[in-house]
């Protein structure tokens, strides 16, 4: 019943609009049905690992102040940098083959990881689910897991789904279509870049002021 839960629970979120369904979709179109594998693997190790701090009651460490703004910082990096790359980038033909991809699993494993990890929008829905869980079955413990991996199933399944949709596609995509989406993807990285460099300053900016408002200085 947990497990049927978590995979309705999951099914919300098959069609959400934000950077790792645009890198699945545009790994796929470029590299093949196999690497948008590999970063859609990523991408749910990242999520089982978010699962297991919070299961494992590491869910103050994940609100940490500290925590939300090394993430606000290294998601701006790498959003930022991964657009630039993607914007300037020139597309290859060679790049439409399934044999052109460069045997570096673990470079597209390592991408999917990142790309959803450092998404400060990833932990906070990671908390919320913890604590609905808590709420739901308390110290059953099994029903937990079961609900986490009903999530898990349903959200890598949506994603291996995306990247085959994306595959079959690749017959009739050219590559200046291939071109200008990397660079609309290139932008929306980098603007969510910038987006959250502004919330890690605005975040810091707040935390300075309250610790002025409740340090040594209040008397």
């Amino acid at each position: 019943m947990a497990f049927a839960k978590g995979l309705l629970f999951g099914m919300g979120l098959m069609l959400a609009m934000g950077p790792v369904f645009f890198t699945i979709i545009q790994t796929s179109l470029q590299r093949g049905f196999r690497t948008a594998i590999l970063v859609a693997t990523g991408v749910m190790l990242s999520d089982t690992f978010y699962v297991a701090l919070a299961s494992f009651g590491l869910s103050q460490f994940l609100n940490s102040e500290e925590f939300k703004l090394f993430l606000a910082l290294g998601g701006g990096v790498i959003m930022f940098g991964y657009g630039l790359v993607l914007f300037f980038r020139k597309v290859e033909t060679s790049a439409f083959n399934d044999v052109g991809w460069d045997g570096n699993a673990l470079k597209y494993l390592v991408k999917g990881w990142l790309i959803n990890f450092l998404n400060p929008f990833v932990f906070v829905f990671w908390i919320g689910v913890a604590g609905l869980a808590q709420v739901d079955y308390g110290n059953a413990h099994f029903d937990k897991f079961s609900f986490f991996s009903g999530i898990i199933v349903m959200v890598y399944t949506s994603d291996i789904i995306k990247s085959y949709l994306a595959n079959r596609l690749r017959s009739i995509v050219t590559t200046s279509v291939i071109s200008r989406f990397n660079k609309v993807l290139g932008v929306f990285l980098i603007v969510s870049g910038l987006w959250l460099f502004s919330f890690a300053f605005e975040f810091n900016t707040i935390s300075t002021v309250s610790s002025l408002i409740t340090g040594p200085y209040l008397f």
